[in-house]
């Protein structure tokens, strides 16, 4: 492995370079990808997102940094938040009933809660 870490954001000033490469520029991704020394699947990445935003249509220069994030990057916090955490303590105490399992209580929670975010890995211990 190369030694970068997964999952670590590059800076805002090479998200700059690699929308202005891919979108004004019309470079393919390979090019962009090697230009600004980033993985082809991150120029995909950042492109599928701008296009999502509809960041082509706008004039990136006007835009500060804080509202390219915002628009490249839209909080998942508040998409999370619009249905309430389970109430683990209740969680606890139903788990030591016998024939109770995280499993039937996630069922419960998402029967409840239809358009919840939340996997079944939320209810291991």
């Amino acid at each position: 492995m190369s030694g970068k870490k997964r999952g670590v954001r590059i800076s805002m000033r090479k998200i700059r370079e690699v929308l202005r490469l891919g979108l004004d520029e019309r470079l393919g991704c390979r090019e962009v990808a090697r230009s600004c020394g980033i993985a082809p699947s991150t120029v995909l990445e950042y492109l599928r997102r701008a296009c999502e935003a509809g960041l082509p249509d706008r004039a990136l220069e006007s835009m500060d940094d804080t509202e390219l994030e915002r628009e490249l990057f839209p909080s998942r916090a508040a998409a999370t938040r619009e249905r309430p955490d389970p109430d683990w303590s209740r969680v606890h105490q139903e788990l030591k009933r016998k024939g109770v399992t995280r499993r039937l209580l996630w069922e419960e929670y998402c029967r409840r809660f239809p358009d919840t975010t939340l996997r079944s890995p939320g209810f291991r211990s």
